[in-house]
């Protein structure tokens, strides 16, 4: 039987530590990347803050503050981490890359949340289709798909992970519109126009934007605001005067104002970031603090009474004031008022009619009108028992005469509730 020597024993084990403990090494970090990949693929990335800080030397700088749920990261402590890129809307034709901070990287290790700078490339902006910067200027609650690239080493060994995810932001920061003001027209047929906004800017820097908005009021499009020349949206609040040209013509536009039952106004169009001579495009979609929950008119009723009612023919008179709350942006000029009065079981009692000098509803304010009178035929004492005992009314048919610079024109709409 042939002799071993003991130095030919030593040199296979050598030869054996040398061969197999790189490639069990290789194997365990194998194995201890696809289960990071797995770790990272179920947890969840929340969004909480997006500031833009600048826009400068070809690039727009963010700071990004969130947090990440349920990631395991005892597994993640194996790998030092060299690099980290989000790659978002991975599937678009040019998606957008943001680079990550890898010091937010331990951050996330020790509480879950991170708060970091990065940048975007502008000309890679330009040339996106990503929906990332005009979801960030609407801000909101919004997912944006992403593939995670992270390049790490253990022991010495460098190793590429990839991981799909899906980023929910979770925004208040962004750019808030309040309309002011809608100027009246010269005339009921004009469509020209200007609309005041007072524009809030939350984020730290300025921009400025091309393009055509559409102002909305729930789903009927008021007009288009054309922004033909750059408009600088500075960091804080400005009032922003603008051309506003009207869908419909002026009178159209006012009777769908007034019997609209979706009063929440929405600014939204496809604009274009142009600073540094640069054309990012973003759509954007704002909800107008204006409005919500109102109705565009609203109504009170005070000293109403009934004279010189006989109770044989059931003829009589009636009379009261009514104040007309104006929730819309633009001041109505009457100076003739109709209504037809019923029960709230739709029995019509009366006509009354105000027709006083030319009065101006102010924007966002309330009018007066005193003595709007009426005459009652034929109607039973039962009948205005019944409005007595419900201390309301509704106005089947109401028609407010509008008055311009050129002509005048009716609205004519209802009334479901007017409490007595």
């Amino acid at each position: 039987m042939p002799h071993i020597s003991e130095k030919m024993i030593i040199a296979s084990i050598l030869v054996g530590i040398v061969v197999i403990a790189p490639i069990s090494m290789w194997v365990y970090v194998d194995n201890q990347a696809e289960k990071a990949k797995q770790d990272l693929e179920n947890a969840q990335f929340m969004i909480y803050d997006v500031d833009i800080l600048n826009i400068s030397n070809g690039q727009i700088f963010f700071n990004i503050t969130g947090e990440v749920k349920n990631l395991n990261t005892t597994r993640s402590e194996v790998f030092t981490i060299e690099s980290f890129q989000l790659i978002l809307d991975p599937n678009a034709s040019r998606p957008v890359v943001i680079p990550v901070d890898t010091n937010a990287i331990s951050t996330v290790m020790d509480n879950m949340s991170f708060s970091f700078v990065s940048s975007i490339e502008i000309k890679d902006l330009e040339n996106s289709d990503s929906p990332f910067l005009g979801n960030l200027i609407s801000s909101g609650m919004f997912d944006i798909p992403f593939l995670g690239r992270i390049s790490a080493k253990a022991n010495g060994i460098r190793k590429s992970i990839e991981f799909d995810n899906v980023l929910h932001f979770y925004l208040s920061r962004g750019i808030v519109m309040n309309v002011t003001e809608i100027s009246n027209p010269i005339s009921s047929k004009s469509v020209d126009t200007n609309v005041t906004i007072m524009i809030s800017n939350q984020f730290s820097a300025d921009f400025d934007i091309t393009g055509i908005v559409k102002v909305n009021m729930g789903e009927l499009v008021l007009g288009n605001i054309d922004l033909t020349n750059p408009l600088t949206l500075e960091s804080g609040s400005k009032e922003y005067k603008l051309p506003l040209k009207l869908e419909r013509s002026y009178k159209e536009s006012l009777q769908s104002l007034i019997t609209s039952e979706n009063f929440t106004f929405v600014v939204e169009g496809e604009i274009t970031v142009v600073n540094e001579n640069a054309e990012i495009p973003a759509e954007i979609q704002l909800k107008v603090e204006t409005g919500e929950g109102l109705t565009p008119l609203g109504w009170q009723v005070d000293n109403f009474v009934i004279n010189d009612y006989d109770p044989f023919s059931g003829n009589g008179t009636v009379v009261f004031n009514i104040t007309i709350f104006n929730n819309l942006p633009i001041t109505i000029p009457i100076n003739f008022l109709e209504m037809d009065l019923a029960t709230l079981t739709n029995i019509n009692f009366a006509t009354v009619f105000w027709d006083g000098k030319a009065t101006y509803i102010p924007k966002y304010s309330y009018e007066k009108l005193f003595n709007v009178t009426g005459f009652l035929k034929g109607v039973n004492a039962i009948l205005l028992g019944k409005i007595t005992q419900d201390k309301a009314i509704k106005v089947p048919k109401a028609i407010i005469r509008i008055f311009t610079q050129l002509d005048e024109f009716d609205l004519v709409f209802s009334i479901d509730h007017i409490d007595l």
